[in-house]
């Protein structure tokens, strides 16, 4: 009995001290469980802190630039505006001085041209003409647009150019022909001709109407030129940039301006 009560007394206290062991270490696995956990979630819980810190400083940065580059779009694009609207009025004003040599080409055939001297009306009209006087208002005029050069663009700017040239040089035509008793056609300029076939391509030609045989009409060529540059005013407002073709066609055309320089020679 005393032998069983040995190995029961020492069993009990083995199993005992298996079950106190078995408890102590799920409490301590629990604690250090919960202690690791806690451990995560502060480390997480700074990460996400780090994560809101950097996401607020990117997202003020970007609010930064974003209103940066409004303010300077904005501002940039009311400069626009003001240089296309300061260009068409002086493309109005540019018709203006071409009304009457588009008034004389459109409605006379190249025969009727020298019969014109006896014809008060029409002789009102040419004697009004001043080669002189059209340089001048051209010159203002190119020098006021020049100042918004920045602001339109090389392609615009080079059509503008060829559009002063134009309404130039026609009325010295004219003015030159009625001077020598021997007018001729404005489309005979072959200089004229020369940077007209490079502003205007097979599209823009197609536009044109087929003209009445022995007839040279201006018009047309004029409301194609305002076209061309009211197409351009588009995406200047529109913010659309111009396409590498169009600065190539820009600096061809400025190479064939330069041919002549309109400050010098364009009225001898």
């Amino acid at each position: 009995m005393v032998g069983l009560d040995v190995i029961a007394y020492v069993g009990g206290w083995a199993a005992l001290t298996v079950a106190l062991a078995v408890f102590i270490g799920k409490f301590f696995a629990q604690t250090i469980s919960n202690n690791l956990k806690i451990k995560w979630s502060k480390e997480q819980e700074e990460k996400l802190e780090q994560l809101r810190a950097e996401i607020t400083r990117e997202h003020s940065i970007f609010t930064t630039i974003l209103n940066s580059y409004s303010s300077s779009h904005q501002f940039s694009q009311s400069n626009r505006i003001e240089a296309v609207q300061t260009l068409w009025d002086n493309i109005l004003m540019l018709r203006n001085l071409s009304s009457f040599p588009a008034l004389f080409f459109d409605n006379l055939f190249e025969g009727e041209y020298n019969e014109v001297y006896n014809n008060k009306t029409m002789m009102s009209g040419l004697d009004a003409l001043s080669v002189d006087d059209t340089f001048t208002e051209i010159s203002k005029i190119g020098d006021t647009v020049e100042k918004y050069r920045p602001f339109i663009g090389e392609q615009l700017w080079s059509l503008f150019r060829v559009y002063l040239i134009l309404t130039l040089r026609v009325v010295r035509s004219l003015a030159e022909g009625r001077d020598n008793k021997n007018i001729i056609s404005w489309d005979k300029d072959k200089y004229l001709q020369l940077i007209l076939n490079n502003a205007f391509n097979d599209e823009d030609r197609k536009t044109i109407s087929s003209k009445p045989q022995n007839m040279n009409p201006l018009r047309p060529t004029i409301e194609l030129m305002e076209q061309k540059m009211l197409f351009e005013m588009f995406k200047i407002t529109s913010g659309e940039l111009a396409a590498e073709s169009d600065f190539s066609n820009a600096k061809k055309l400025q190479e064939l301006i330069k041919q002549v320089d309109i400050s010098h020679n364009v009225t001898k």
